[in-house]
């Protein structure tokens, strides 16, 4: 309960910095959620803090070396695994048109793998479909119905395997690119 009293704080603190150089009506994307202040949602942190206070979570004895292990699980950083990727990128795409997409899975790694992509339009929610398997090579294709439009598309692939996944192209170890590919329309 302290790391969350310490976090309400924090939230304040910066909402309140944050009310000297936005505006009171931030709005971003579709989703009425996504709208107002930073300070806006002070009152319903606050109410989830009593919530939780209400709760008294005790955990049974016998789960305490579950529950501690679990949350060093959560808020440490996850081994995430690597895969030998290589995929090119189409140079351009026709609205209309399917987009298909490739990617080589080198080793002896076979993972499951998804195709995630949108529009470059910060307000639509990422699509995915399941890119077929056919030896080393992965393949899907974007639909025709999705390409009709006026933006650039951007896409990643997240591939998954025994219980861990990673991305690709992912960043790199300082975050210093691009963690997706952008085909422009031709």
């Amino acid at each position: 309960m302290a790391a969350y009293r310490d976090a309400r704080a924090t939230w304040e603190a910066m909402a309140e910095r944050a009310g000297r150089v936005y505006v009171a009506d931030l709005t971003y994307g579709d989703t009425p959620a996504r709208r107002g202040h930073w300070l806006d949602r002070l009152p319903g942190i606050d109410r989830d803090l009593a919530a939780v206070e209400r709760a008294k979570f005790d955990p049974k004895p016998e789960m305490q070396g579950r529950l501690k292990e679990a949350m060093a699980r959560a808020s440490g950083r996850p081994a995430r695994p690597t895969f030998s990727c290589t995929h090119t990128p189409p140079r351009a795409f026709q609205p209309g048109q399917a987009v298909t997409v490739t990617l080589k899975v080198s080793g002896a790694a076979s993972p499951a793998v998804t195709l995630r992509y949108r529009r470059v339009n910060q307000a639509e929610r990422w699509q995915s479909v399941a890119m077929q398997n056919e030896g080393q090579t992965y393949r899907a294709a974007i639909p025709a119905a999705y390409t009709q439009s006026p933006f650039a598309l951007q896409y990643y692939f997240h591939l998954a395997q025994d219980g861990s996944a990673g991305s690709y192209p992912g960043f790199n170890e300082v975050f210093a690119h691009q963690p997706y590919f952008v085909v422009t329309r031709g």
